[in-house]
């Protein structure tokens, strides 16, 4: 688990079957909680999210399927999307509220 106080890993989750290629750490949507983004070498981005004192293994709150080994995630200047490459060239925007995304190349 990630500790938010102390901003140390406590513990391991697995997330993605094909091993962790990039993460994001945002805060989330009050100041109480932080939001994780990985992006997995199976293509899969999960978000994980956690309030102050709560393990980030017990908050999945989504996951998504790409193309590629999701290599790079950016965080929008608004906060509100990221955009998400891979390692075949593809790029895609994805809404963090929701995780809708579209491929943008």
């Amino acid at each position: 688990s990630f500790q938010i106080k102390s901003r140390s890993l406590a513990m391991c989750k697995q997330c993605t079957q094909g091993g962790v290629e990039s993460m994001l750490l945002l805060p989330g949507s009050d100041a109480n909680s932080t939001t994780v983004l990985v992006g997995g070498g199976d293509g899969s981005i999960t978000k994980l999210t956690a309030k102050e004192h709560k393990d980030l293994h017990d908050v999945m709150h989504g996951k998504t399927q790409l193309q590629g080994k999701l290599t790079s995630i950016n965080v929008a200047p608004d906060g509100s999307e990221v955009v998400v490459g891979s390692n075949l060239g593809y790029m895609w925007r994805m809404r963090l509220s929701d995780m809708k995304n579209v491929k943008i190349s």
